[in-house]
């Protein structure tokens, strides 16, 4: 929030590396679709949080966060 557009884009281009790669390791649990959903959100991604988010609700019908999940679905429609 308080950090600068440029310093938070830097920040957000290494978490979504960061949550990509644990994926891609094969043994990330579920919540990491979120996660990367949530950045790549605040990054200006649109297409790419809401495939994640779409994965995790897949992988997680039953979420406790389900809800909050949708919401952000359909913001990004």
């Amino acid at each position: 929030r308080g950090l600068p557009p440029a310093r938070r884009g830097g920040r957000c281009a290494r978490a979504v590396e960061a949550y990509r790669r644990a994926l891609e390791a094969g043994e990330a649990p579920v919540e990491t679709h979120r996660g990367l959903g949530l950045v790549l959100l605040r990054a200006g991604d649109r297409d790419g949080a809401r495939a994640a988010f779409a994965r995790y609700l897949e992988a997680q019908p039953d979420a406790f966060d389900k809800e909050m999940i949708r919401a952000y679905l359909l913001r990004l429609e």
